[in-house]
């Protein structure tokens, strides 16, 4: 009897040893770095759980410390994510997939709302940005999203300017917050960037009051 009592008490200790490394994930998905993605299927590698981005493209998942992230949308391609223990948001940024027959399942299955700007980015050459192309980071940054401007390496967005307090947006690089400044980040280095602003920045706290810049490096996601 004092054997079983031990063998179920080690059991009980496993299960709890495995679900205390389970944590909350959040994310956005997008295309062309700017369109959201609405409906988009986020499964869990460890425990096929699922879920499905919001009108914004957003989403939660539950998963492991260490895990793997399955994202795909009808008309795109799928992307595989791998979660490491300091991630607390991923961004996922998915292609469209070549034809027109694509671009118009895209829009009937209601994954994306702007359908006119998806026409027309998906007229351009369907590649990742090329941010080598671009001699500094700030320069990259400042050339390619309005209403924000970069001043001694910090990224200021319009309208999340504090009074008397540093304006500078958190820089967080492949989930993991990085301070307030770009400067000395290596443009060729870049894979995507994505600015984040009012309730979008949310989920980092008082250190995204001024906004939050993610930047996804070329070695930073399994794709």
């Amino acid at each position: 009897m004092k054997n079983i009592s031990i063998l179920l008490f080690s059991v009980w200790a496993f299960n709890l040893a495995g679900t205390a490394q389970e944590r909350l994930l959040q994310g956005r998905v997008t295309t062309f770095d700017s369109i959201p993605l609405m409906k988009a299927v986020i499964e869990v590698a460890s425990s096929d759980k699922q879920a499905l981005s919001d009108t914004l493209g957003y989403f939660q998942v539950f998963c492991q410390s260490e895990d793997k992230i399955v994202i795909s949308a009808r008309g795109f391609g799928k992307q595989k994510v791998k979660v490491e223990g300091n991630n607390k948001f991923i961004l996922v940024n998915l292609k469209l997939k070549k034809g027109d027959y694509n671009k118009e399942l895209a829009i009937g299955q209601g994954h994306v709302k702007a359908s006119e700007k998806l026409f027309a980015m998906s007229s351009l050459d369907n590649e990742e940005v090329d941010y080598s192309r671009y001699p500094t980071l700030e320069r990259a940054i400042a050339g390619r999203f309005s209403g924000v401007t970069v001043r001694n390496g910090e990224v200021i967005v319009r309208g999340n300017e504090t009074f008397g307090a540093g304006n500078g947006a958190l820089i967080v690089i492949d989930g993991v917050a990085r301070g307030y400044s770009i400067a000395g980040i290596p443009p060729y280095n870049v894979k995507s960037i994505t600015i984040l602003k009012d309730a979008s920045a949310a989920a980092y706290g008082s250190q995204g009051a001024n906004g939050v810049v993610l930047i996804e490096t070329k070695r930073g996601g399994d794709n």
